[in-house]
């Protein structure tokens, strides 16, 4: 088995004997997308003629991936969060290849370029590789975070077969479809378990017409007892009731305070990564966890990377925990903007990571 890592502008081979790249200049690539085909075509099949054939999986880098993670309980329709998640991609719908993979307590939302990766894999097609699947490699950060890419991780990964069937754009994203998984893992990955599978209804046909039969039998004893059995009637006497005037009630709607204070627990946090560094969101998200935030969303800025991280918190936040959240980000994040509004209505805290080096 061959391993392809695809990132915005590079495609790199992991064999058990060879590590292979490909660099595409930006005037062929950018952002993912293919500016000239032509040139861009012609580089792949050059590549590919020269690599040979045989069993591959293609792994999608961070950079190239739009990702979203959000905790089960706070997702009311899985549609609605999908299509509001792939509507804010900066590419045509028509172009934007969908995943969604739900585990036993967060579901992750992906989103890539469809032309960019499919391109490729139909190249290698042609040059006699059976590509098996095409997975985002974000969903496997707990074994890669920290790691240097190598064959030997990449395999690690494949061990669970169940995991990359279901996370493979190849077989994209449709509304109703939920895929559900456990956190019980193997290697640290976690394997798959469908819990939408239901135990057959289907009865015998004795137990329906015995069943349509002891209806029948009861229904018959219902109708037939007053005519057989009928009961004496009974003159009740008649009571006069006072009449009582009711007295209007005032009903009351309570109101929050602008001023009260969320509990950690009830404080909701996006952090976007706008360094362009892989994995950055995910880091500061496991630092805010283990500080005890826990509805935490994680994904990437729309356009150009951006040079300065800001933190933008509601005032339902706390005095105390806007500072414990600021001392956790100065340990991953530099010249941090911190800015404060009145309301907010999707998230109580915005974290927007910064590349200074851009």
């Amino acid at each position: 088995m061959t391993y392809f890592l695809l990132g915005n502008n590079t495609l790199y081979v992991f064999s058990k004997t060879v590590q292979l790249s490909l660099s595409f200049p930006q005037e062929v690539v950018h952002f993912q997308e293919i500016t000239d085909r032509k040139a861009f075509e012609a580089l792949v099949k050059n590549f590919f003629a020269k690599a040979g054939g045989g069993e591959g999986i293609f792994f999608l880098s961070d950079e190239i991936v739009y990702e979203k993670s959000k905790e089960n309980s706070a997702i009311t329709k899985i549609d609605d969060e999908a299509r509001l998640f792939f509507e804010k991609i900066p590419f045509q719908q028509d172009f934007l290849a969908k995943k969604v993979v739900r585990l036993k307590k967060q579901t992750f939302f992906f989103a890539t370029h469809r032309d960019y990766f499919k391109t490729i894999t139909h190249i290698a097609k042609t040059f006699g590789w059976d590509i098996k699947q095409v997975v985002p490699l974000a969903l496997f950060h707990s074994l890669t975070s920290g790691k240097q890419m190598s064959y030997n991780l990449l395999g690690s990964i494949v061990k669970n077969k169940q995991i990359l069937e279901a996370a493979d754009f190849f077989q994209e994203y449709t509304l109703h479809e939920e895929k559900n998984f456990t956190d019980s893992s193997q290697n640290g990955i976690p394997t798959e378990e469908f819990m939408d599978a239901k135990p057959s209804m289907k009865l015998p046909v004795q137990y329906i017409i015995a069943a349509i039969s002891l209806l029948c039998f009861v229904a018959a004893i219902f109708y037939a007892y007053p005519v057989f059995f009928p009961a004496t009637p009974k003159k009740l006497p008649v009571k006069v009731l006072p009449t009582i005037t009711p007295k209007p009630t005032i009903t009351t709607t309570p109101v929050s305070s602008p001023s009260a204070k969320l509990d950690k627990s009830d404080i909701t946090i996006e952090v976007l990564n706008g360094s362009g560094i892989a994995g950055q969101a995910t880091i500061i998200k496991n630092s805010l966890i283990d500080a005890g935030f826990i509805k935490i969303d994680t994904g990437n800025t729309e356009g150009e990377t951006v040079s300065q991280s800001k933190v933008v918190f509601s005032s339902s936040v706390s005095l105390s925990f806007q500072e414990e959240i600021m001392q956790k980000l100065k340990k991953s994040l530099a010249a941090i903007d911190m800015q404060q509004v009145a309301t907010s209505d999707a998230y109580d805290v915005v974290i927007t990571t910064g590349n200074p080096a851009q």
